[in-house]
């Protein structure tokens, strides 16, 4: 799916601390967690938010897509200065291969 295309549909949208992911070579799943704290013992409690299983290759592609859109743009690892290094140091490792370029 490319940005152009528009998509109808009313989905709940969660907020997430964290993610998770568990890959299969066919189908993968994405897990948003949300942290709290417990009212009366004020520890940290996980709560699971939504599940997404998706196709594999599809995770893949977004996740492709995601550090080309962050290698690209100078913005989002400028807005993320707590963590630019290590993002830097990812993206290093990354090498973006189009479509047709082998």
């Amino acid at each position: 799916m490319n940005n152009n295309e528009e998509i109808s549909g009313n989905v709940p949208e969660y907020y997430g601390d964290s993610l998770g992911v568990m890959l299969s070579p066919v189908v993968s799943k994405i897990t948003v967690i949300s942290l709290t704290q417990h009212p009366e013992s004020g520890e940290s409690v996980k709560t699971l938010k939504a599940q997404i299983v998706v196709p594999t290759v599809s995770l893949l592609g977004i996740f492709a897509k995601v550090l080309k859109d962050v290698k690209q743009s100078g913005d989002i690892i400028g807005g993320l200065e707590d963590h630019k290094n290590m993002l830097l140091d990812v993206l290093k490792e990354i090498t973006i291969v189009e479509e047709g370029e082998d």
